[in-house]
């Protein structure tokens, strides 16, 4: 089976330790910022003219404890299939360069059904926590998000 970019709104969020959510980027997926569409089990299109430049957000700085979170607002009632989904997100680290997160990294592991309603915020995954002794922004440098249906 053939799967699909999932039409929606992805959003990437900063929360602190004590639960202070932060949005830092937008974006819609299937839009410039997604590589996506790929058959079940096979990479999407990730070559690098698919990616784009995420900017730096200078606005906050994580620490130990922060972490990154992404969510999706779909366009349509549908399913999301996270073995299709691929994501290249530039995490800046103080002293240590970019770092690539993936889906995985976020922890995104599960398929959320069919049914899922349009326009409720998905959360993908727990997030990816910031070690102690780490600063960080999120973006500078280019990278791509591709989550896909579960067709």
């Amino acid at each position: 089976m053939a799967s699909a970019t999932e039409a929606g709104v992805l959003k990437i969020y900063a929360i602190s330790p004590e639960g202070q959510r932060i949005l830092t980027h937008q974006y819609q997926n299937g839009g410039s910022i997604s590589a996506g569409g790929s058959p079940d089990g096979v990479l999407a299109n990730l070559t690098a003219d698919k990616h784009v430049f995420i900017p730096k957000n200078d606005s906050v700085v994580l620490t130990g404890g922060w972490k990154v979170a992404l969510t999706l607002t779909m366009d349509a009632s549908d399913g999301l299939d996270c073995s299709d989904g691929r994501m290249a997100l530039p995490l800046t680290i103080r002293g240590a360069g970019v770092k690539l997160l993936s889906l995985a990294d976020i922890q995104f592991t599960s398929d959320y059904p069919a049914a899922s309603l349009a326009g409720v915020e998905l959360p993908l995954g727990a997030g990816y926590t910031i070690p102690d002794g780490q600063y960080a922004k999120i973006g500078g440098a280019t990278g791509y998000i591709s989550i896909e249906d579960d067709s």
